[in-house]
């Protein structure tokens, strides 16, 4: 219902309304209430009389009605093929009903635990894509609904739609770091870099219970024994790890079996012979040798000859503090190493170690 109130001067005696399109559409009443029951855009005329005669004031387009036939329960929907569904890209567009009249759409996602609204988009459009609305998270469960704004008022939110945003799938460890004896505690395991990660976590479980012995939280998706505690020498745990990847943890890679060192970080055999009553004990380890040059060097690359190393080689090259700038698998006998970083003037140690052996040598870098 709308109330008018005649503000007329010089003392009117009547009064006749004219409503185009109102209920009833006209009145003798000096401050008539009149209901507009369809929607649409309306004029207004008032005749006052006095003694001296009358005046006629038309206001065109005076009253604007709106369509309220979109009750609360009657907003746009997601549409159903969307929903309990996991996005494969960001790129996907989610569609909703159209709506007569609509403006504008406006898309929120709901946590469906807490019930709070995560993020909203509002769009001329009737659809959108992940690339288009921010603060979600990958790898993720949301309820999505959508409302209207038709005529300047915005309809109530219509269906929940449960969407799963893209799976970042979760690391791996590269082949040649499982099934095997890590030789001592400086070597690196790497697993494989995830887009859009802060976080890796590597975790040693026990193979037959499962159940977790240590983990470390790092930043690089890689890590050394020294980097972790609760671990045992000369013993085999399953690896795993995950990342924290578009604002989720990632599921755990497939476990990789690998044994830690035993005391003193490097494997050394015996042999033991019996000579009439007498044991002597002697240890079976062969004999690295390496050549380093050029020597001194200008810190960007330099070339190493090898002897007496097998395949499960690593080099390691530390500072005079004892940081290590550059830890590697060793691929052949003859490498020519690059140093990502080139390396400022000092003395670095650059350290060979393969299974039961390591020799160390001095790099001086000018």
């Amino acid at each position: 219902d709308i109330s008018f109130t005649d503000i007329s001067t010089n003392s009117p005696t009547s009064w006749s309304w004219s409503f185009t399109g109102g209920t009833p559409s006209s009145s003798t009443s000096q401050n008539p209430t009149i209901t507009y029951n369809t929607a649409g855009v309306y004029s207004v005329t008032l005749t006052a009389t006095n003694a001296n005669g009358n005046d006629i004031e038309t206001k065109s387009s005076y009253i604007s009605v709106n369509d309220c036939s979109l009750s609360l329960e009657t907003g746009p929907n997601i549409w159903p093929i969307y929903c309990n569904t996991t996005l494969a890209s960001k790129g996907i567009y989610i569609n909703c009903n159209a709506v007569v009249n609509a403006t504008q759409y406006q898309f929120q996602f709901i946590d469906p635990t807490t019930g709070n609204q995560v993020t909203s988009v509002t769009r001329n459009k009737r659809y959108f894509n992940l690339y288009q609305i921010s603060g979600w998270n990958f790898t993720s469960t949301y309820d999505l609904s959508v409302r209207a704004l038709v005529n300047g008022i915005w309809t109530d939110y219509g269906n929940a739609c449960s969407i799963g945003t893209p799976i970042i799938n979760a690391p791996q460890f590269k082949n040649s770091h499982c099934n095997r004896t890590i030789s001592h505690k400086g070597v690196y395991t790497v697993c494989n870099a995830n887009p859009l990660t802060t976080q890796y976590e590597f975790v040693f479980s026990e193979p037959s219970s499962g159940n977790v012995i240590a983990s470390v939280i790092r930043t690089k998706h890689y890590f050394n024994l020294y980097q972790i505690s609760g671990w045992s020498n000369n013993t085999t745990y399953d690896m795993t790890v995950r990342s924290f990847s578009g604002g989720a943890w990632t599921a755990y890679s497939s476990p990789c079996s690998v044994t830690t060192p035993v005391i003193g970080g490097l494997n050394k055999t015996f042999r033991i012979f019996n000579d009439e009553n007498d044991i002597t004990l002697s240890k079976d380890i062969l004999q690295i040798k390496m050549r380093i040059y050029p020597n001194p060097s200008r810190g960007e690359f330099v070339y190493l000859e090898i002897e007496g190393t097998n395949s499960n080689s690593q080099l390691l090259v530390t500072d005079i503090y004892g940081k290590t700038v550059l830890s590697k698998e060793l691929n052949s006998n003859n490498e020519t190493i690059r140093f990502e970083n080139k390396l400022t003037p000092g003395f670095y140690m650059v350290t060979v170690v393969s299974d039961n052996n390591k020799t160390t040598k001095k790099l001086i870098v000018r």
